[in-house]
């Protein structure tokens, strides 16, 4: 597959007018598990994530946990993010920014290919330890 896009529970668009060869690289997530979603991150190249509103983007988060690049617009929780595979593009509006990063990463991505990772470096070290983390401050925030 080319794409795994999920579109919030509805069917891909009439006027985005693709081929049938298009759709036929396309997969629609309806709905997905956590394992189903950990499973897609882990085996794509990047994950995109356009938000106008997004509270915390737990599938950003994973995909940078996974080694994995996170393509996000600017602003919201994606601000809390940080680390080398992380590209911002922005605002979330902007197709045409969006469409020049998606070149930039699939370009250095085919000239990064038979090395490890561009960089794993970022302030999530595991998902059950993001949750445990959470799970403190709560606690410390309880006894105070």
């Amino acid at each position: 597959f080319y794409l795994v896009i999920s579109l919030g529970g509805h069917d891909l668009p009439e006027s985005w007018k693709l081929t049938p060869e298009e759709i036929l690289r396309i997969v629609l997530l309806k709905q997905a598990d956590d394992s189903t979603l950990r499973n897609y991150i882990s085996h794509s190249m990047a994950l995109v994530s356009q938000s106008l509103l997004e509270g915390y983007d737990y599938p950003t988060a994973e995909a940078l946990v996974l080694g994995k690049c996170a393509i996000v617009s600017r602003g919201s929780a994606h601000d809390e993010l940080s680390g080398t595979q992380l590209v911002f593009y922005g605002p979330a509006e902007s197709h045409e920014d969006l469409a020049n990063t998606l070149r930039n990463v699939l370009e250095s991505h085919t000239s990064a290919q038979g090395h490890e990772s561009i960089g794993t470096k970022h302030n999530i070290r595991s998902s059950r330890q993001m949750a445990e983390d959470t799970l403190k401050v709560y606690e410390k925030a309880l006894h105070n």
